[in-house]
C-alpha cells in the first residue's frame, strides 16, 4: 500500500501537513507507505507532468495507491484519482483554481481550466473534508461536485488541515472500503 500526499499551492513536500500525516499513515501502513509529492507550480502544465510522472512510477510498482491531497493539491488530486481510478481523500480542495488562485497574484492561473473537473461519475472511492472556517477556498463548488459521490466529514478548521485530525485522515485511508459499502463511491 502506498498513501501519496500531494500538497497546495505554495507547499512543500517538507510542509508541516504533509511531515504530519507521515506519522499515524507509516502507523497504520508500515514504513515506507507514505511518501509526500514535489511539483513545480509555475504553470498547469508543469504542475500535471511532474505529478503524472510521479505518480505513474508509484501506480506502476502494483501496489495499492491512495491518494490525499489539499488544496490545490485536491484538485490534481481529484484529477488523478480519475485517471489512475484510485481512491482519494481531499482536504478543502480547490476544485477551481483558476478562481481561487487569482487573489494571490499567480500567473497563467486560466490555464488550469484546460483540466476541469466535469460531473464526478466514475465510481473512485472518495472521502472530502471541508474546514467550516476555510477562508482560503470557499466550499460551495466543491461540495456540489462531490454531492452523493464521496463521504463529506465537516471539520471545526480553517484551510490548513489541523494537526489533530491527522490521525482521522489516515484512518479514512484504513477505512476507504467503507465508502463503496455505503453505496458514496460513484
Amino acid at each position: 500500500m502506498k498513501i501519496v500526499y500531494i500538497h497546495g499551492y505554495g507547499g512543500s513536500s517538507s510542509g508541516d501537513t504533509a511531515k504530519g500525516l507521515k506519522t499515524p499513515a507509516e502507523r497504520i501502513f508500515g514504513d515506507g507507505a507514505y511518501v509526500a509529492l514535489d511539483y513545480p507550480q509555475t504553470t498547469a502544465l508543469e504542475s500535471y507532468n511532474s505529478l503524472l510522472g510521479q505518480l505513474q512510477e508509484i501506480v506502476d510498482t502494483g501496489d495499492d495507491v491512495t491518494l490525499i491531497a489539499s488544496s490545490l493539491g485536491g484538485f490534481w488530486g481529484l484529477y488523478f484519482s480519475r485517471y489512475f481510478q484510485i481512491p482519494l481523500v481531499s482536504i478543502n480542495p480547490s476544485l477551481q483554481p483558476w478562481k481561487s488562485l487569482k487573489k494571490y497574484g499567480c500567473k497563467n492561473v486560466n490555464d488550469y481550466r484546460v483540466f476541469g473537473l466535469e460531473v464526478i461519475r466514475d465510481g473512485v472511492q472518495r472521502v472530502t473534508i471541508f474546514g467550516s472556517d476555510d477562508d482560503v477556498v470557499p466550499s460551495y463548488y466543491s461540495r456540489k461536485c462531490y454531492e452523493g459521490k464521496a463521504l463529506i466529514i465537516d471539520l471545526p478548521m480553517g484551510h490548513r488541515l489541523d494537526p489533530r485530525y491527522y490521525d482521522l485522515v489516515a484512518e479514512q485511508v484504513k477505512n476507504m472500503d467503507d465508502v463503496v459499502a455505503f453505496g458514496l463511491g460513484g
